[in-house]
């Protein structure tokens, strides 16, 4: 890859990653020690002393996971020898078996039943205690406090470490992997990458960063001002697009064939004959020619990365949660026949920000006033990626972009047309991987002056991430070294970008894992769905930890739901939905049955995996945020919140993360919990607009939802007054594809045209403040949604 393309700023100088890789993940080919293994341990390598249904990671012969303290869950792969190993019944006849248990007895922990045995030395299975034959020791808790003989789930294959564990390092990008235009003859022609800190903004708009202070408070590091995060939902990398989703919108493009067809509304200028019947072309083929294009589509507006992150910017928010999977990062981006990228109608800076970004109903308050000539002094600068591309020094890229319309063309605006090379900073093309493109744009978003929260989002029914947290803790770790690796992470990049662990493992809906905070959740049939969610937390924290000790983890709830998969994987609290569930109190513990979180707020958990810290004297968990994930009934289909009182949804939040964010909650065995930072990862209400392809603004909100909005605003309002500190949240979502609650933009095919009513909603309520809140606030400070 070029130099900046990892780097830190236009000057700076990429650096080899040579550091070695620290695996857990042995040769495939070791016999394994029990049956039902899927990962195996290396001799010394930090392990979790357990084979067991969720785990199922073994140590090779000759080796047991033992106590270590210089590893991160405390063990790791200790040789031993063979008479310690647990056996089943059928190691009796080899005088491996003091005791034969039952299915369902203790047989390990240090609690419990192990006084009467004197085994309470022993933190995993009790050396001589067999279970019966198809059942083996286990770990009952995710703290192992107690283990149990339980059956043998189905045997599956090993993990392919390959194509699970993202790889580190990285392999490197090929050089020139960019494209500056496409030719007439339809190939690229290759440029290096830029840096993401190359565009005229350079480092002059990274945000502050931020890091937890004592009080639960999210606070700038160098002043200690408070911060608050108004951030938007934008999916695409979680689903398979290799990129944030929308800048394939396609209904503009004069070549497309769809169902309904696309209403060829004369916005993009036809390049051929396709359409002569209908529309002459602009340019003719000697323009063609004379640009070195074969043919262009799409627009600036709404098919380029960089000019999207500035309407962003423009309509008021500060950060942007990511959702992705690790194991699309250690592919290469998919090629195919046609171009992921090409040129595309220029659209100007005055237009995007003073036409499509501004309200229109202060547009039409403006009347005369408005021009975009007397709109275009108020717009804040576009920084961003410069457009047409910059020269290079190569005859083929540094052509022409603009040409005349020819005089029988009579649409367009003026007599130019003129072009731009959507994209071409993005790496693309044929073995690039994924990671570096992700990258790119992760450090782009900073140096635009937002904060990024990143989130690991599977939509795989059988989640290795899930089923193993070795897996998920070495995914955490490799990514955070790879990001710590680049130049720019100390000065521009640490405290601006934060790691949301798992995206609502207890959701069922959309392929998640039924998780439960305590104990491990499995199929009927006994297949693996999910270990312990404290542990992989605890895991996944620690692992990152090594590489930045300073990072706040965000997590969201679980395991207290209306639709968790399975029906022995917990109990749900009434309306409790999606990525929720943070209840510690004992009496609604006890009344529903629900997964206890309380050892996530323990002192023996927390100080484990280093989530407590000691600050001016006194223990502060200043490295964790609880990130709820709150919707109405008309989202996610529980009919019960449709008619849920007022005082049952407030004490609902009350109880799950509201008295944590005041610092009045306590775990279910009466242990103080302080004050905890709390910003909501996800909220929105159902769309019922059809967004299909008029573009305009299609939001419709039931009265029912807009009374919720409106609940959900007094709340964090009533919570900011009562501690003193501004309500954070993430709106879902910026993609018109997003199938409830649509997008705030739209629609489903261009993407184009800003949804106004949501953002209204967002003014009014959450207090976010578009560019032109500054110039119009009693605008802003009336408008009705």
């Amino acid at each position: 890859m070029s130099a900046g393309a990892l780097g830190a700023n236009p000057a700076a100088q990429q650096q080899p990653i040579s550091t070695p890789a620290f695996s857990l993940f042995g040769s495939k080919t070791i016999p394994y020690v029990q049956p039902g293994c899927n990962i195996m341990f290396k001799p010394n390598a930090w392990c979790l002393p357990v084979p067991s249904p969720f785990v199922k990671g073994c140590c090779t012969p000759g080796y047991a996971c033992s106590g270590d303290t210089g590893s991160i869950t405390g063990y790791s792969c200790k040789s031993v020898n063979k008479e310690e190993l647990v056996y089943s019944y059928e190691e009796e006849s080899k005088g491996n078996c003091s005791y034969k248990l039952d299915v369902g007895a203790q047989c390990g922990g240090a609690g419990f039943d192990c006084y009467q045995h004197d085994t309470c030395d022993q933190f995993g299975p009790w050396r001589g205690f067999c279970c019966p034959n198809g059942h083996s020791c286990q770990p009952y808790s995710n703290l192992f406090r107690k283990w149990t003989c339980q059956v043998n789930v189905q045997d599956q294959p090993p993990v392919d470490a390959d194509k699970e564990i993202l790889q580190y390092p990285p392999r490197a990008m090929p050089a020139d992997a960019c494209t500056c235009r496409h030719g007439w003859n339809k190939t690229r022609v290759p440029m290096a990458c830029p840096s993401p800190w190359s565009s005229p903004a350079g480092t002059s708009k990274v945000p502050p960063a931020l890091k937890l202070a004592p009080g639960g408070k999210l606070v700038e590091q160098q002043s200690g001002s408070p911060a608050v995060l108004r951030g938007v939902n934008w999916f695409g990398w979680s689903v398979g697009s290799f990129n944030f989703d929308g800048q394939w919108a396609f209904c503009d493009d004069n070549t497309t064939y769809s169902d309904p067809p696309c209403p060829q509304d004369g916005d993009i200028p036809p390049y051929g004959n396709l359409w002569e019947k209908q529309w002459s072309p602009a340019v003719g083929e000697a323009g063609q020619r004379a640009l070195n294009i074969s043919y262009w589509g799409k627009r600036r507006l709404t098919n380029d990365f960089a000019a999207i992150v500035h309407r962003i910017k423009l309509l008021g928010f500060n950060a942007i949660r990511v959702q992705f999977k690790f194991s699309d990062l250690n592919l290469d981006i998919p090629t195919g026949s046609d171009p992921e990228f090409f040129p595309c109608l220029l659209d100007s800076d005055a237009y995007i920000g003073a036409y499509k970004t501004m309200d229109p109903q202060l547009i039409a308050g403006l009347g005369d006033k408005w021009s975009l000539d007397a709109i275009a002094p108020y717009l804040p600068k576009y920084k961003g990626m410069q457009h047409p591309p910059p020269k290079t020094g190569n005859p083929q890229c540094d052509g022409p972009w603009s040409a005349p319309f020819l005089d029988s063309y009579k649409g367009g605006i003026g007599k130019t047309l003129n072009l731009t090379m959507c994209n071409w900073y993005l790496p693309q093309g044929p073995n690039v991987p994924a990671l570096y493109r992700f990258l790119w744009q992760v450090q782009y978003l900073v140096s635009q002056g937002l904060y990024v929260l990143l989130d690991f989002s599977s939509t795989r029914d059988s989640e290795v991430n899930m089923q193993n947290p070795a897996v998920l803790a070495q995914n955490w770790g490799n990514f955070w070294k790879i990001l710590t690796d680049i130049p720019a992470y100390k000065q521009q990049l640490a405290g601006r970008i934060f790691p949301d662990l798992v995206n609502e493992p207890s959701r069922w809906g959309c392929h998640r894992w039924g998780c439960q905070w305590q104990d491990s959740c499995h199929e009927v049939n006994g297949t693996n769905a999910c270990a312990p969610i404290l542990h992989s937390y605890g895991l996944a924290a620690a692992a990152i930890w090594q590489s930045d000790p300073d990072v706040a983890i965000f997590i969201n709830g679980l395991g207290q739901d209306n639709s968790t998969k399975y029906d022995q994987c917990g109990n749900p609290y009434p309306g409790m939905h999606w990525g929720d569930g943070f209840i510690t109190n004992k009496a609604a513990i006890q009344k529903y049955g629900l997964s206890d979180p309380s050892d996530m707020f323990t002192t023996a958990f927390t100080q484990k995996f280093g989530f407590v810290r000691v600050e001016h004297g006194e223990s502060q968990m200043s490295r964790l945020v609880l990130s709820p994930h709150i919707y109405p009934g008309t989202v996610t289909g529980d009919i019960s919140k449709l008619t849920a009182s007022v005082d049952a949804v407030t004490y609902r939040w009350d109880q799950s993360w509201g008295w944590k964010m005041q610092g009045l909650d306590s775990t279910s065995s009466g242990a103080r919990i302080p004050p905890l930072p709390v910003v909501i990862g996800e909220s929105g209400a159902k769309d019922w607009g059809d967004n299909s392809r008029n573009n305009t603004d299609t939001t419709l909100y039931t009265e029912a939802d807009k009374l919720w909005l409106n609940i959900v605003a007094s709340y964090l309002r009533a919570l900011s007054e009562k501690t003193g500190r501004q309500p954070s949240w993430f709106w879902w979502a910026w993609n018109a594809n997003s199938g409830d609650t649509k997008g705030l933009v739209g629609p489903n095919t261009t993407w184009r045209e800003v949804q106004w009513t949501k953002v209204r909603v967002l003014i009014r309520i959450f207090g976010l403040r578009p560019w032109y809140c500054g110039w119009w606030p009693e605008f802003c400070d009336t408008v009705l949604w």
